[in-house]
């Protein structure tokens, strides 16, 4: 629940959650199936499966929950890639399977990948009358061919229970710094030794290629203009982030953005798998340093590895379970608001 004295959620914040592309939707569904299971508050799992389990009703499933498990318990795999579910895997595996194989998604095939398999490939493809078949990764196996763009659920690519902390909004915080020079940006709390141990092997040139990647991919305003563009550059360092203005004309144009409260969004690169999108709000400075209001989004990447699905709706979240799911993992981008970040800081 939000804590008294907090920022309450509108409408307006709930109606973006609901109102997005089918990919972004695809995601979103995975983290409330995510968090369902996972949250570390039972009450909080149990009020977000109850409404799991009535937009899987809404979606009109044409199978039993009961006739999917015995037709996912039925198959074996290969003597080379066996079949192996948990049972929680199958209760996750059959909330996708209904939810397919419905009068809202007519769905006609699902493929469920093997827990101990790493990656996405593979795995049974279970049709719309409950039949299955197997796709073996090995080249010289009996079928070896992955349907084209099926829905899918890979056990072994989940998230992190949480993210390691590392998206908490508490421990990223942000600040602007006033200088002789300019205006400095600072992030700090971003996870830079985690980054370089997932990134290990990809070159000495990393860094300077995700300094590279977030001036030219991340953006300020409506007008979605550059870092490179606005005269910014990107400095990376132990567990920091610097943003600097280059010139004068680079310290009026932020100073601009400042002034009508602007969104900074920081895109990370594909290098590697720490949360893909900051969103900061920028403000005037009123001393040397000024602190901004700063979220890390949940990574959508990872959920797409996880659940592969595309859908025009999702499962009907209030604020309040909107709230408790970022507060404990970090929230779905399409959940961020001012609000938000003043809820959970």
């Amino acid at each position: 629940m939000c804590g008294s004295g907090k920022q309450r959620l509108g409408q307006g914040d709930l109606e973006m959650s609901q109102s997005s592309n089918t990919s972004n939707l695809g995601t979103l569904t995975a983290l409330a199936i995510f968090a369902s299971y996972h949250h570390s508050d039972r009450s909080v799992r149990h009020r977000l499966k109850t409404k799991l389990s009535d937009w899987i009703q809404s979606c009109e499933p044409h199978n039993d929950r009961e006739d999917i498990k015995a037709a996912l318990l039925s198959v074996s795999g290969t003597v080379l890639e066996p079949f192996r579910l948990t049972s929680e895997d199958i209760e996750i595996a059959t909330d996708l399977v209904q939810a397919a194989f419905s009068n809202v998604h007519r769905k006609t095939r699902v493929r469920i990948v093997s827990r101990d398999t790493l990656g996405t490939s593979g795995g049974c493809v279970l049709t719309s009358n409950l039949a299955s078949y197997y796709v073996e990764r090995f080249p010289h196996g009996k079928r070896t061919r992955t349907p084209k763009n099926p829905w899918f659920f890979a056990p072994s690519m989940a998230p992190d229970r949480p993210i390691s902390g590392t998206t908490s909004p508490s421990k990223i915080k942000a600040s602007c710094h006033v200088t002789s020079s300019g205006y400095t940006i600072r992030i700090t709390g971003f996870p830079y030794s985690e980054f370089v141990d997932q990134a290990s092997g990809q070159g000495p040139d990393l860094i300077s290629r995700l300094t590279k990647h977030l001036r030219n991919k991340s953006t300020i305003g409506k007008e979605a203009v550059s870092l490179d563009d606005l005269g910014c550059r990107v400095d990376m360092g132990r567990n920091r982030i610097d943003i600097v203005t280059t010139s004068p004309e680079a310290m009026v144009r932020l100073t601009a953005n400042m002034s009508r409260n602007e969104v900074l969004t920081l895109h990370y690169s594909d290098l590697t798998n720490p949360p893909s999108i900051f969103f900061l709000w920028l403000r005037p400075p009123k001393t040397k340093k000024t602190e901004l209001k700063i979220i890390a989004t949940a990574d959508e990447k990872r959920l797409q590895d996880w659940i592969g699905l595309q859908t025009s709706t999702v499962p009907t979240l209030d604020q309040n379970d909107i709230y408790d799911i970022s507060k404990w993992h970090a929230p779905h981008r399409q959940w961020v608001s001012a609000a938000l970040i003043e809820n959970l800081q």
